[in-house]
C-alpha cells in the first residue's frame, strides 16, 4: 500500500492528498474514495475526515417536489454543501443565465426549509476556507442541539 504524500499546506498544517481511483460504476456519486473524479471534492472529503467531523451523506435529495440534490450534507444538522465547480468556464451551465436562475430557486427553497448552505469551490477547497466553513457550521449545530 503506497503512503499518502504531503502536498501544499491548509493554515501551516500539512495537508494529506490520497490518490484515488475513480469509481467503475456509473452515476456512482460522490465516495470518501472517489467523488467521480473530482480532485477537489476528494480533497474537502479528506479535510472533513481530518477535522474530525462525520462523513456527509452524497447527493442528498431535499425536495418533496423537485429533484434538486446537494452535492453533500448532513441531514441531522440542515447543513449542506454544493460545489461550484466551472464557475470560471463561460460554457459551464452554472455560469448561464439559465444555469444561475436555477441553483438561484435552489438555493432559495433549500434556505426557506432551514438548510445552511455552503458554497464552495476550488480555489476555497485549496485555501482552505471551505473546510472553516463547514466546521464553523458544524460547531454552531452542536451548540444548538446543546440548547434544545
Amino acid at each position: 500500500m503506497k503512503r499518502p504524500r504531503s502536498k501544499g499546506s491548509i493554515k501551516n498544517r500539512k495537508a494529506v492528498v490520497f490518490k484515488a481511483a475513480p469509481s467503475r460504476r456509473r452515476g456512482a456519486g460522490l465516495h470518501l474514495s472517489s467523488s467521480g473524479g473530482n480532485k477537489y471534492l476528494d480533497r474537502l472529503l479528506l479535510q472533513i475526515r481530518v477535522a474530525g467531523i462525520p462523513a456527509p451523506e452524497r447527493e442528498v435529495r431535499f425536495h418533496p417536489k423537485r429533484r434538486w440534490r446537494f452535492d453533500m450534507a448532513w441531514r441531522d444538522r440542515l447543513i449542506a454543501v454544493e460545489y461550484q465547480g466551472g464557475v470560471f468556464n463561460r460554457q459551464a451551465s452554472h455560469s448561464s443565465i439559465g444555469g444561475l436562475t436555477r441553483d438561484y430557486e435552489k438555493f432559495t427553497e433549500a434556505s426557506l426549509a432551514g438548510w445552511r448552505l455552503i458554497l464552495v469551490t476550488a480555489v476555497t477547497v485549496e485555501s482552505g476556507a471551505a473546510i472553516e466553513w463547514i466546521t464553523r457550521a458544524w460547531e454552531d449545530g452542536m451548540e444548538t442541539m446543546a440548547k434544545d
